[in-house]
């Protein structure tokens, strides 16, 4: 046979093979002969009473996800409609370990089991359980009279954090309900949702330290911890204080304490004074030093007003945000100034705010002890002005124009003096449409629209460093079908 002739026969066959085989497992939907479920047992999660393990076994290596929902029959909970929970996706085992979350208390459920593989879905017969009281210590589920409970006004979830020890990470949905909390044996300095669906921390052992931890953790909804690292091992050379995020590389990112030893003989001081400022330190997730800085490098603290006095806590950076071009963006709360740095040289672009800021602020517009500054789903310089000058909070935005260098604001209202937060807090947009406060002195949340009408508060009764927004709890669900 000829060998031209031969290979096209047997290109032809592969081809067939290919194209048959991709027909064969074209997606069916529910299967007519049912995927073996050997076993489904569910049991809620030691201390948490709401997180449930469901243990399923299946015949042979299957994907397998749960799907949950409350059970309108109960009288427990009063829910309109019906709504769908989904869990994350467990690959290809047979024996399979799911968490379910986003659980209310004394609350009654349906569940069932999906199994699947690339042709077809089959479902466990349907279940229930009862989720039981929470404990009555934890934040926010004791508010007092006078909070006025905002329902419904949002799709998303709120993230708090106590910090006391042990610490508590929350989660509240739009009826300011918790539906997932983890215990910590710690204080939690600060806590932030990432992009990566987890919780970032930076942890102590002393809660009377403000926001210097020891520590970064990682946590999942599981509670599990994906990444953990202390000061002092590996490049984490630093004590790390007040922030903690992933960078555009998914290398994470905090602010951390630089010193260095001054000669102040002329300010009546030592010739080898120690100064204490800020800086940032960024480490990959195997704990080795990426970059770092130091405004050490920029400022120079000799010639700096009143420095003998400020010396132990020369700038108190407190918020860290890295922007789409990679350059970041530095709260100094004593220089009532927000920085812009350079990504790579680390050079210092422009200051806003303060008496020697580079855009030209008119007075109604600065901003005194601010905490929170970040870009915001609007593209607007957005902080929270504290108004350590009057004593009454604000909320602040501007659009920064860095060719003409002006601010112009966007976002600017104040908010009631009984508010103020002398120190922490936070201002998140919501939906683009709401701000949320965090008045961390007066364990409260604040709800505005973002022309400063007030909407309502709710009670905590543990202090938070500040509070954040999470648009879903989970990574879209692309396997369900």
């Amino acid at each position: 046979m000829n060998k031209s002739i031969y290979s096209c026969i047997i290109l032809t066959l592969v081809l067939f093979c290919f194209f048959a085989c991709k027909k064969e497992n074209k997606w069916e939907g529910e299967c007519v002969n049912s995927h073996d479920i050997e076993k489904v047992s569910i049991a809620p999660v030691k201390n948490n009473v709401l997180k449930y393990n469901v243990l399923v076994k299946t015949g042979k290596a299957l994907d397998v996800y749960v799907k949950y929902w409350v059970d309108k029959e109960s009288s427990l909970d009063s829910i309109n409609g019906k709504h769908f929970y989904y869990t994350q996706l467990s690959k290809n085992k047979k024996t399979h370990q799911i968490t379910l979350t986003n659980l209310k208390q004394n609350t009654s459920y349906k569940y069932s089991v999906v199994v699947q593989d690339n042709t077809c879905k089959s479902y466990s017969e349907e279940k229930t359980f009862t989720t039981n009281s929470i404990p009555y210590w934890l934040p926010f589920n004791h508010p007092k009279s006078d909070s006025t409970v905002v329902k419904n006004l949002f799709k998303g979830y709120v993230l708090s954090h106590s910090l006391d020890i042990p610490g508590y990470l929350l989660l509240l949905d739009n009826e300011m309900k918790i539906v997932w909390y983890h215990e910590v044996p710690r204080s939690i300095k600060v806590a932030h949702w990432t992009k990566h669906h987890t919780f970032l921390t930076i942890l102590s052992i002393n809660p009377t330290k403000f926001t210097r931890g020891e520590e970064i953790a990682e946590f999942d909804l599981k509670g599990d911890i994906l990444f953990r690292i202390q000061t002092g091992k590996k490049g984490l050379d630093k004590v790390i204080h007040h922030e903690v995020r992933y960078d555009n590389h998914d290398n994470i990112m905090a602010l951390s304490y630089v010193e260095g030893k001054y000669d102040m003989t002329s300010l009546g001081g030592s010739a080898q004074e120690n100064v204490i400022g800020d800086g940032i330190i960024i480490i990959d997730k195997k704990g080795n030093k990426v970059w770092e800085w130091s405004a050490l490098d920029v400022l120079d603290p000799v010639s700096y007003p009143g420095i003998m006095d400020k010396k132990e806590d020369w700038l108190h950076a407190n918020s860290l945000w890295q922007d789409k071009e990679g350059h970041f963006l530095i709260s100094f709360r004593n220089l009532n100034q927000i920085w812009k740095i350079h990504g790579e040289s680390g050079k210092l672009i422009w200051k806003l705010g303060g008496d020697d800021g580079d855009f030209n602020l008119p007075d109604n517009l600065k901003f005194y002890g601010q905490h929170a500054a970040h870009i915001n789903s609007r593209g607007e310089l957005m902080l929270l002005d504290n108004g350590l000058n009057d004593s009454i909070p604000k909320v602040k935005s501007f659009i920064i124009d860095e060719e003409k260098m002006t601010a112009t604001p966007k976002i600017n209202f104040a908010m009631p003096k009984e508010f103020y937060s002398a120190s922490k807090g936070s201002a998140y947009l919501i939906d683009n449409k709401y701000v949320m406060f965090c008045s961390s002195d007066k364990k409260r949340v604040y709800y505005f629209d973002i022309s400063g009408n007030y909407i309502g508060q709710l009670e905590a009764s543990y202090k938070s460093y500040r509070t954040e927004y999470v648009d879903k709890m989970y990574k879209i669900n692309d396997f369900i079908k």
